[in-house]
């Protein structure tokens, strides 16, 4: 499930990334108009991608986490003179 979500992710970035470098073509000056369908396109891909992930990371939310067993995370400390160890846990 992890290597489907990375994959959905990787594609969603890449469609934002593309639509984005499509953007930055007209701008500045004497640079090229930027084609609209050319957007369009880029748009839909984002769309698609989007889509995809959300699909993907919402069957990935289903997943129970591992139980830990009911342990809490533990801490503690050291006296420095006596070398005791106190624990606590939280």
């Amino acid at each position: 499930m992890a290597d489907k979500l990375l994959l959905a992710y990787k594609q969603l970035i890449k469609a934002v990334e593309t639509l984005d470098a499509t953007a930055s073509t007209g701008m500045g000056r004497g640079r090229g108009k930027v084609d609209p369908f050319q957007m369009s396109l880029n748009y839909e891909n984002i769309e698609k991608a989007l889509d995809l992930f959300i699909a993907v990371a919402s069957e990935a939310a289903g997943i129970p986490l591992q139980d830990d067993g009911g342990q809490q995370m533990r801490i503690g400390s050291i006296d420095s003179r006596s070398g005791e160890v106190f624990s606590r846990v939280i």
